[in-house]
């Protein structure tokens, strides 16, 4: 048994059932409940974030055979994507009718604002391969440590392990310069750094 990741882009959730053909012959499985492990280990090891919440698989018997039935439903933290291949169009697809596309940059942003809501820089980045040796050494510099558990109390990882969009801010992978000030007390009178 094999599960093509290409072909299984449920939108709205739905129903897959393995061991009928496509014309609805029924030609059972020879070892149902190995392929429902199967199932469940694809989906945790190949879909992220974690869509087993929104799966479930279970072994029906049709006409005296053996197939299982995978129903998922329309997860929360779209877009799912194929965990090797990270959040990008290659491995982010649509459902159009009975086919499945790669999706657009844009298609992408709209599915994290649904999910993640509008605050920029609480959004899932799409650039997932950040880098911060700067920030890192700017850290150390201040006698700061700059680990995951800092970057996530700050907010540039967010709790499915993403990095967010204020991440990018701060990685070497953003392309415009940042400036700030400080000032002492709640107006700007009196600048203190920039």
């Amino acid at each position: 048994m094999s599960i093509d990741g290409a072909s299984v882009y449920p939108s709205d959730g739905g129903e897959i059932l393995i061991g009928i053909e496509d014309d609805g012959t029924v030609v059972g499985l020879t070892n149902a409940q190995k392929d429902v492990e199967t199932v469940s280990n694809i989906l945790r090891d190949s879909i992220k974030p974690d869509i087993l919440v929104h799966s479930s698989a279970e072994i029906l018997v049709i006409d005296g055979k053996e197939v299982v039935k995978i129903e998922i439903t329309r997860g929360s933290r779209r877009p799912y994507h194929l965990g090797s291949k990270g959040m990008k169009p290659s491995s982010v697809f649509v459902r159009h009718g009975t086919s499945a596309s790669a999706a657009s940059d844009e298609a992408i942003r709209q599915m994290i604002i649904v999910s993640d809501g509008t605050q920029y820089e609480n959004m899932r980045c799409l650039n997932q391969s950040l880098t911060f040796h700067e920030t890192t050494q700017l850290f150390k510099a201040e006698g700061l440590a700059f680990g995951a558990i800092q970057q996530r109390s700050l907010g540039i990882i967010n709790s499915d392990n993403y990095y967010t969009n204020l991440g990018q801010l701060l990685s070497e992978q953003y392309e415009h310069s940042i400036k700030a000030a400080r000032y002492k007390g709640m107006t700007k009178l009196d600048f203190q750094d920039r």
